[in-house]
């Protein structure tokens, strides 16, 4: 590290903030020295795309079928709603499902690649125009509705 230099100011306050400016701090480490060497899409476990995972995106109405353990026992809940987002992000990759249950808004966030996700069936393909659907939580019924993709409207026949 450099020395610190001495600020020519009168004023001893500005004199602190210049001194603090002065130093430099050391670079960050490399990625390689911090792994060992070792190249992080090798040392990361090869991900496999879960087969019974339907291509899916946000405002699809989907079911996830996710193992839960209760006690000994493992059984398989089904959960059903809305994908109001949909985070890409390597082994950490995501998925959060909105539903109204009883008045109250329920949403769980499901890993893409955890063993304890079954499988996801769309149930209906939604029509959005963002990727993260973040303002249905302040809307109830009609308002929280989400058309339909690839349904037209027939065309008025004049009479």
């Amino acid at each position: 590290m450099e020395p610190l230099v001495a600020c020519e100011t009168r004023h001893p306050v500005r004199a602190l903030f210049r001194l603090s400016r002065v130093q430099r701090l050391p670079p960050p480490p490399r990625l390689a020295t911090m792994t060992g060497g070792m190249d992080l899409s090798t040392s990361v476990l090869n991900l496999k795309p879960n087969p019974n995972i339907a291509e899916f995106g946000p405002g699809d109405t989907v079911r996830v079928h996710a193992k839960v353990v209760e006690g000994d026992r493992e059984r398989i809940q089904v959960f059903e709603g809305v994908v109001i987002r949909r985070r890409k992000a390597g082994s950490s990759s995501n998925f959060t499902v909105r539903r109204v249950s009883h008045d109250v808004g329920v949403e769980r966030t499901f890993p893409i690649y955890s063993p304890r996700v079954e499988r996801v069936e769309v149930m209906r393909k939604g029509r959005v125009r963002r990727a993260k659907l973040y303002y249905l939580r302040g809307r109830t019924g009609r308002a929280a509705r989400i058309k339909e993709a690839g349904r037209q409207q027939a065309p008025a026949t004049p009479d």
